[in-house]
């Protein structure tokens, strides 16, 4: 019996690749990793990630699924979260609670790497130095 895996990942048209897109994957990286995983025998079930109800309706549709192999970064329809990192979190969020095994970081990983004052705690905490710091009051836009 083969893995079902579910492949999240974010892409966009290359022209439309800059900016809030511009970590979008490219159609060559979405058919290579699609290739790599079925070149083990693994049922893939590919999912351009847009919103966290598309990614709850794919689990309830193609359920069991077995992994979750991501390289998304958020919701497309929800930019922000895909470099803001509450997309990346929201997503490893809604796999943990459907019981379902995902690569790369977990929830608590993603919280940590993308807010360097959590990092710098934990780091201080297990008596590694930090450079010094600080948080700013409100958020710089671009």
């Amino acid at each position: 019996m083969s893995l079902k895996i579910l492949y999240a990942y974010n892409w966009v048209p290359d022209h439309q690749r800059k900016g809030k897109f511009s970590e979008c994957s490219t159609s060559e990286t979405v058919a290579y990793i699609e290739q790599v995983l079925t070149s083990f025998g693994a049922n893939v079930i590919s999912l351009n990630l847009l919103n966290p109800s598309q990614m709850l309706d794919a689990l309830r549709h193609y359920s069991p699924i077995d992994l979750a192999f991501i390289t998304a970064e958020g919701f497309l329809d929800e930019p922000s979260s895909m470099y803001d990192g509450t997309g990346a979190m929201k997503l490893r969020q809604i796999l943990e609670q459907a019981g379902i095994p995902y690569t790369h970081s977990g929830v608590n990983g993603m919280m940590c790497c993308r807010n360097k004052k959590i990092t710098y705690n934990y780091l201080q905490q297990a008596g590694i130095p930090v450079p010094k710091n600080c948080v700013l009051a409100q958020p710089i836009t671009t």
